[in-house]
């Protein structure tokens, strides 16, 4: 009996300890939240909280490493109709802003002290399902909310000190534009995806949750206008290895116990 107790005594501390430790590991790699901000220049927009018109539903991802991710958004025409007062929605028309920005979620921190060398690098827009071609090159050097704590110029600047933000287009910016959109021609959709480098180095892998995130490969983490929630290769990995040591526990047990009932 006293052999049982401590067999199942060891077990729930192993399985206890693990599970903080999973849990711990979980809460530790994000690094911060990715979103779109944008806005058609009339009355849609999104600037990534609540506050929003003509976004369906917000276009956000979990930083949880170096890696490359997606961002895609179902957006519509949020404007008013002159005559019933409601939204017209349907296809939007025109771009005032574009643009991936990385927020910290502690509003205290700051990038510049925690992640200085972090960049975010542009590899495809897709605007109305359409590829759109963009030369960074356009962009303007943008004045920097701290010269002592600069990054670099337009393609990657402090918006504020816990926003880390890559313009693509901006009018309302000195930024500028990475390339000209056609005013007239209408999309509902955007697609962004882009490669966070400059973070310290982890073995994090991201996992979608059930929101309409889509997954590609290890190395792209997507979502469709849903949270995107990180996930680790070392969490399954702990709980495997909690599984084995449990199982080499049990079968101890059992042959000390088959001993000692032969004697």
């Amino acid at each position: 009996m006293k052999l049982k107790k401590l067999l199942v005594g060891t077990l729930s501390t192993i399985m206890l300890v693990s599970a903080l430790s999973v849990s711990a590991a979980a809460e530790d790699t994000k690094y911060a939240t990715g979103y779109l901000s944008w806005a058609d220049g009339i009355a849609s927009y999104y600037w990534g909280d609540d506050d929003n018109a003509g976004i369906e539903k917000a276009p956000k991802v979990d930083i949880v490493g170096n890696d490359t991710y997606t961002i895609d958004a179902k957006v519509y025409n949020a404007t008013l109709d002159d005559a019933s007062g409601e939204e017209i929605g349907g296809p939007v028309k025109g771009l005032a802003v574009l643009t991936v920005d990385l927020k910290l979620d502690d509003k205290k921190a700051e990038w510049a002290d925690l992640y200085p060398d972090a960049r975010i690098e542009l590899v495809k827009v897709e605007i109305g399902g359409e590829s759109i071609s963009y030369d960074l090159n356009k962009l303007r050097d943008t004045p920097n909310w701290d010269a002592t704590k600069e990054l670099s110029g337009g393609t990657n600047i402090l918006e504020n000190s816990n926003l880390l933000r890559q313009n693509i287009y901006n009018s309302w910016g000195l930024g500028g534009g990475a390339f000209e959109p056609d005013a007239e021609k209408e999309y509902d959709s955007i697609s962004v995806t882009f490669k966070v480098t400059g973070l310290p180095d982890s073995d994090n892998s991201g996992t979608n949750d059930d929101t309409g995130a889509s997954g590609g490969s290890t190395d792209d983490k997507t979502t469709d206008s849903g949270d995107n929630k990180g996930g680790s290769d070392n969490a399954s990995t702990g709980i495997e290895s909690v599984a084995a040591v449990a199982a080499v526990a049990l079968i101890a047990g059992g042959i000390v116990v088959g001993s000692r009932k032969r004697k």
